[in-house]
Order: C-alpha cells, then structure tokens, then sequence
C-alpha cells in the first residue's frame, strides 16, 4: 500500500502490468541504452529456445528456457548448457564475454531506473518455482479466469450498459 502512495506513475504501472524482453535476443548493435522491444505477456510470445525477463517492479525475474542454447549458457551463465544451470539463481555471473556485458547492461539499466534496486531471480524452465515467472503472464487465460483482455472488454460492456 506505501508503494502505491509514493511510486511515479510511471514506476507503479510496472506493478499493474509488468513488462516482458527476450533476453536471448540482445545484441550489441542495441547500443547503451538497450531499445529491446516489450514482449505481450503471454506463453505464446516464448519460446524453449529463448530467455525471457519479467519486470515487476520490485523483482526482475529471468525464465530460460530448456531448450536455450549452449552458447547463451556458456556466454551469459557461466554453464556449459541447460542441466547444469541451478533451479533457481540470484543475479548474473560478471563474464567478459561481449553477450554477457549486453544482458548485465541491459538488466542494470532497468535497475537504474527504479528509486530502489530490484532484485534478480533466474529460473530453469523446470524450476518447482517457476511459477513466479508464469503468475504474471497476465494476457494468458486460464479456466478459472479471463485474460488480461477479455477483462478489458468485460469491463467495457458492463460500463456501457
């Protein structure tokens, strides 16, 4: 409730609608400032071959995918593939690689931007908690409630009526 009192819009819509960049698709030619594109969240915009990071406001949470590839483990990770990645990690390693310079860039530029520094959860796809990756893929439906839309358009109609 505090945050809601004393966050910037701009900060405390992360918290509404948190936003979703592949990772795997960084490159140097992004420059400093990093322009990565802002993924929809929904599972349909992943893929196994990728890695995703969540900003929520209060955490930047990293799921990877198990079908990433060697070089992304060995370049960003520190790991020479997908099994011997641990379930669920805290930060990124500082590698000299050119790739791992472009993720940690890019995540610190998001820290940056926050009044406080968000932590960082990296997750295996098949982590037991990799549920706090997939809880906010908010445009996804499931049986027992709409997607981020159709609860828009639920709201409309109900507003016109």
């Amino acid at each position: 409730m505090i945050l809601l009192k004393c966050l910037p819009l701009s900060q405390h819509m992360i918290y509404v609608y948190p936003r979703m960049y592949a990772l795997h698709q960084i490159t140097e030619e992004d420059g400093p400032l990093y322009n990565v594109p802002v993924l929809q969240l929904t599972a349909e915009r992943m893929s196994r071959r990728g890695a995703y990071l969540i900003d929520c406001g209060q955490q930047l949470i990293v799921w990877i995918g198990k079908e990433i590839s060697d070089d992304f483990c060995t370049d960003v990770l520190a790991k020479d593939n997908y099994a011997r990645l641990p379930e669920c990690s805290a930060n990124f390693p500082v590698l000299e690689t050119p790739r791992s310079q472009c993720v940690c860039g890019f995540v610190k530029q998001l820290q940056s931007r926050r009044p406080h520094h968000p932590s960082v959860y990296i997750l295996r796809e098949d982590s037991r908690v990799s549920s706090l990756f997939t809880q906010h893929l908010l445009d996804d439906r499931t049986e027992s409630s709409m997607s981020y839309y159709e609860f828009l358009v639920h709201v409309q109609k109900q507003l016109t009526k």
